[in-house]
């Protein structure tokens, strides 16, 4: 992929998913989630599309602060070496923390936390039904494990490395200056007596320890997850320094770089009067154009389109076989469909965009892709098994429909829902700018993507 840094790995991989799921998911249907990823860290460093509340921020530093604390008094006293062994015996100290907080939310609210980012709300809420009697907090074993990948401190992992401040050496684990600043916040809401004096007998769990030693003060009910839709900016000093570990103006090094480029993203965000996702792209690379490590900036409106469109012709080609039920249809008859019709033209007019930009030489990937559409695209039934065999050959996680001769049998779960656009962390960083008090306001083509995250939020490691 000339001019654009191959895709890669890294060790932190391991620790902010889990290794046996994402082979599995029903995701990134023709196989451009590895562009959308690098776009994702050049207009928003340090983030993910999962850090959308900073108030899990403040929250995730107190539980480390905690956590470690415990781990010291109860586990194996700090003496593990390499992150591995760090994660593996610091973590299950940290996870009931962040399980209590999703609880205290299902608790105050009047809506039982609906609407707010909630790792596992489901085993929560059955747990706190069941008077918090089952151990686990209600998680079959399987989930439980996952939660250190699924749950909030997975989601938010990202940042507490990358920004400066929040962790020691930004290994994500010990809070530093500032993620102790806003641990100390966190801890004029919650009442922990003095148990990390170890007692004689047998060390208590993690679960029993926290259940038992935590006591909620009266604020705390204001002071939780906050409501996904509803984007407010954050109190006093909590909003004052995560304003400066996330958008600081002034500074020094690579932390003080990516601070910069996420606020002149999110002000260029914040500016712009446009009314779909790709003029919102176009309106970006004219703000960016002068920044030199962007070189794929005058495609990143092509490439919104062509991705857009062709997530857009799956969706529209698995819902057309999903209501199909037990009768599997043939290429002809889902593109008549006048939804999968139109969607099949959308993708034909965003290939034609993409190569009238010259955009092949930036991302083999989609030119193939567009070079697929456009074989011969006033043959409608022709494009939409040219658009399943694509995504047969390319398409990352669990393939969705496959052509047996003419027919289109479905391969997933026919129950699984639509896949959502590539996001490039915008609503995640216009969200955390609004609660900084960067910006006014989150652009509304953005806020739609915000609004529909409660539902997903419900599924995760339920």
């Amino acid at each position: 992929m000339a001019g654009m840094k191959p895709h890669t790995t890294q060790a932190s991989w391991f620790f902010t998913a889990p290794t046996d799921e994402v082979a599995v998911r029903r995701g990134d249907p023709l196989g451009l989630q590895a562009i959308a990823e690098d776009i994702a860290e050049k207009l928003a460093p340090g983030l993910s599309n999962r850090t959308m509340d900073a108030r899990w921020i403040s929250l995730l530093c107190w539980c480390l602060r905690e956590g470690h604390s415990a781990w010291k008094a109860y586990g194996s006293g700090g003496k593990a070496s390499g992150q591995a062994s760090i994660a593996k015996e610091l973590y299950p100290w940290i996870k009931p923390l962040e399980l209590l907080w999703v609880a205290r939310a299902i608790e105050v609210t009047q809506e039982a936390g609906r609407g707010r980012q909630l790792p596992g709300i489901r085993p929560i809420r059955k747990w706190i039904e069941q008077d918090r009697r089952p151990g686990q907090f209600a998680f079959a074993s399987s989930s439980y494990e996952q939660y250190r990948f699924t749950g909030a401190y997975g989601g938010y992992r990202a940042p507490l490395r990358a920004l400066d401040g929040l962790t020691e050496a930004g290994a994500g684990w010990l809070p530093a200056t500032q993620g102790l600043q806003l641990a100390e916040i966190v801890s004029a809401h919650v009442t922990s007596p003095a148990i990390y004096m170890r007692q004689r007998g047998p060390a208590p769990s993690p679960e029993n320890l926290w259940t038992r030693a935590l006591e909620w003060k009266p604020s705390s009910s204001d002071f939780i997850p906050t409501l996904l839709n509803q984007p407010r900016q954050l109190d006093g000093d909590e909003r004052a320094i995560l304003r400066r570990a996330l958008f600081a103006r002034r500074g020094n090094g690579d932390g003080q770089k990516q601070s910069l480029r996420r606020l002149q993203v999110v002000e260029a965000l914040a500016r712009s009067g446009a009314t779909d996702r790709t003029e919102l792209m176009a309106d970006l690379a004219t703000v960016l154009k002068a920044e030199t490590d962007l070189a794929w900036l005058p495609h990143l409106a092509s490439f919104s389109a062509l991705a857009d469109a062709g997530t857009t012709a799956m969706n529209a080609c698995w819902r057309a076989v999903s209501n199909a039920g037990d009768r599997v249809p043939n290429s002809t008859e889902v593109a008549s469909i006048p939804e999968v019709r139109n969607a099949l033209a959308e993708l034909v007019k965003a290939a034609r965009r993409w190569e009238s930009k010259d955009s092949n030489t930036w991302a083999q990937r989609a030119g193939t892709l567009s070079q697929t559409m456009l074989a011969s695209p006033g043959d409608q039934p022709g494009t939409l098994r040219r658009l399943i065999r694509f995504h047969s050959q390319y398409g990352g996680g669990l393939k969705w429909v496959i052509l047996d001769g003419d027919k289109i049998r479905p391969v997933a779960r026919l129950r699984d829902g639509d896949a959502s656009v590539y996001q490039y962390r915008l609503p995640a960083l216009t969200r955390l700018a609004r609660q900084c008090g960067v910006i006014t306001g989150v652009p509304p083509l953005l806020q739609e993507q915000i609004e529909a995250a409660p539902a997903s939020t419900e599924r995760i490691a339920a």
